[in-house]
């Protein structure tokens, strides 16, 4: 059960960055590559606001959402805005791609290579659950990336505004002569994106530290977790990373840990094939 545990723990992680993709694809229709180092750039917020400022975790998250969804609203603002108006979205991507790098490497000139400790908002040490070892703090994050993403579930499918930003994503040009403005839920996908990478940062770097190299590993397998669930599906993007995690981890475990990410990407490449919409298939769907 101890490996179940750690799959899902690191299932959270892969459904957390699949959450920050669909926030913005089932708003602006793109996928926002960046968002994974958005998340990294997180973690160190709250390194410098916990550890270095010595201020409580609550300022912790407050300061890394605010922060992180400025960067992202900065990033559309100045390099995506013109090209999402034009249905460039692949060039789109490449320029978050391009974000992504110069932020890893600002963080690694600011802090180095070195990962930094930050500490977890509740007791880090391990106790006996269903069979298993676990740190209260694995189950804190893990409740808490559940909780993230049925609440924007409920809000892309059962709100004015999530519908909205979907009717936008679909065709901005109808959803504007309805009246809704697209532009503007466009900005707000990537501040919320950016909001949610932030507040969740401090509980993410309890439990595996800052690290400038964290955003480029989880990235890839942000997008896996995307494929498996089916694209701009948050329960689908949440299911999908913990499977990708549970088999992550039952791989590593009986096979050896040079094929915990192999397995992965045989089931990836699997689901291409044979399914390419994933488990979950289309986007969610409009229930009001």
């Amino acid at each position: 059960m101890t490996t179940i545990w750690q799959g899902l723990v690191l299932g959270s992680l892969y459904a957390l960055i699949a959450t920050g993709y669909n926030i913005v694809l089932l708003s602006a229709g793109m996928v926002n590559f960046a968002y994974a180092t958005f998340l990294m750039a997180g973690t160190y917020t709250a390194f410098v606001v916990t550890v270095e400022w010595n201020l409580p975790w609550p300022l912790g998250v407050l300061i890394g959402a605010l922060l992180i969804a400025v960067l992202s609203l900065l990033m559309e603002r100045v390099a995506l805005r013109k090209l999402i108006a034009e249905h460039r979205h692949l060039t789109a991507l490449i320029v978050t791609i391009g974000v992504s790098q110069i932020i890893e490497g600002v963080v690694k000139v600011a802090f180095g290579d070195q990962p930094r400790s930050v500490p977890t908002v509740i007791d880090s040490d391990t106790v006996r659950l269903l069979g298993g070892i676990v740190r209260p703090s694995d189950l804190l994050l893990i409740a808490l990336v559940i909780i993230v993403v049925v609440l924007l579930h409920l809000t892309m499918t059962r709100t004015m505004v999530g519908l909205g930003a979907l009717a936008s994503a679909e065709d901005p040009d109808a959803a504007g002569a309805r009246g809704i403005n697209a532009r503007g839920l466009g900005m707000g996908a990537f501040a919320l994106s950016g909001a949610v990478a932030g507040g969740m940062a401090l509980f993410v770097a309890g439990n595996t530290y800052a690290d400038a190299n964290l955003g480029h590993s989880l990235a890839v397998l942000g997008i896996v977790a995307v494929v498996i669930g089916g694209a701009g599906n948050q329960l689908g993007g949440l299911i999908g990373g913990f499977i990708a995690g549970l088999l992550s981890a039952l791989a590593g475990r009986y096979l050896g840990a040079e094929y915990a990410q192999v397995a992965v990407f045989v089931l990836l490449l699997m689901i291409l094939l044979v399914k390419p919409g994933g488990f979950f298939g289309a986007p969610a769907q409009r229930t009001v």
